[in-house]
């Protein structure tokens, strides 16, 4: 009898670890670049969650990208400056589970409290990875 029943301890162990590897969150990478195409690194991007105003912080890498993962589903602002440059800001940026959004910036020249809003579009399609 004690047999079985660690054979059923040992059962839903190990049918409960895929469970775990359920994803729920989501991430966001990008590209910085200027006016004219030239690759804009250490820039300083945040990520903000409307809902709840956490935010996160990276630097674009000699490439110009950034990279934010494991953010939580939600609603996001995604703001984006470098001295000598105009900021951009990217409102409603909408994250659902395994998402992979892709926002590329492209920051003109001016002065530092000068300020570009863009809106992203509410409905996205996946066009980064294969999941569903």
């Amino acid at each position: 009898m004690r047999s079985w029943s660690a054979l059923a301890v040992v059962l839903s162990v190990l049918l409960a670890v895929p469970a775990l590897a359920q994803r729920h969150t989501a991430s966001v990478r990008g590209t910085v670049t200027d006016s004219t195409g030239a690759l804009v690194s250490g820039a300083k991007v945040t990520a903000i969650n409307a809902d709840n105003g956490f935010n996160r912080e990276t630097e674009t890498n000699e490439a110009g990208n950034f990279v934010f993962g494991d953010l939580a589903v939600g609603s996001y602002v995604v703001e984006v400056s470098k001295d000598g440059f105009r900021a951009v800001v990217i409102s409603n940026v909408l994250l659902n589970v395994a998402d992979t959004r892709e926002l590329n910036a492209v920051l003109e020249v001016g002065e530092v409290s000068d300020e570009v809003t863009v809106e992203a579009n509410s409905l996205t399609v996946e066009t980064i990875g294969g999941e569903v």
